[in-house]
């Protein structure tokens, strides 16, 4: 069966001219498409091998380079000061609480002062380490400029690691001062372990 094949294909190139000239050309034309294609993929390789070569020499020059383990060392130190900042509490919601109730300590302590608008709540994300809760209080109240400006610092004075997202502070006839911060605690190991 296959010689008759070959020897149907040698009968049909003899006879017509065009099909023997075509051939090589075809044959040609197919070696050039694949030596271009390896040539291709030839200098693919070279690029990668070329940009490991420069990661390579990236990362052998950082060898020995006592800097990188005196950082690690800084910052180990400075996330142990950062937890020893946060209070400890059993549950988010003690946590919600903890935060309103200083809210509305700081406000007394200002004098006769309406009691202000409070809301606290349990911020969840990944961003935050594990046991680590962060609450989100917003209050309003009808504070004098002044007064607001104590308030604030006496938040920012605290000990509690605390950070304050906005402030709005209006004077004039109806004063009052609108506040948005972050407060953080770490959930006692008990709750933790639940």
């Amino acid at each position: 069966m296959m010689a008759a094949l070959v020897q149907r294909w040698r009968d049909a190139t003899a006879e017509n001219a065009r099909l023997r000239f075509a051939l090589p050309l075809v044959a040609v034309l197919l070696f050039l498409f694949a030596w271009q294609e390896l040539h291709r993929f030839r200098t693919g390789l070279e690029n990668e091998a070329s940009d490991e070569r420069s990661q390579l020499a990236r990362v052998e020059s950082l060898r020995g380079q006592d800097i990188w383990i005196e950082r690690a060392v800084e910052t180990e130190r400075v996330l142990m000061a950062a937890r020893a900042r946060l209070p400890n509490v059993r549950t988010p919601g003690l946590a919600q609480a903890a935060v309103q109730n200083e809210l509305r300590a700081l406000i007394q302590a200002l004098g006769d002062i309406r009691p202000p608008q409070i809301d606290a709540q349990q911020v969840s994300g990944e961003a935050l380490p594990s046991g680590v809760i962060q609450i989100r209080a917003t209050m309003s109240a009808a504070v004098p400029p002044r007064k607001a400006m104590e308030l604030l610092q006496r938040l920012e004075n605290g000990t509690a690691l605390t950070r304050v997202e906005s402030v709005e502070i209006r004077g004039g006839v109806n004063p009052g001062v609108r506040l948005a911060y972050s407060r953080y605690f770490r959930q006692s190991d008990e709750e933790a372990r639940e």
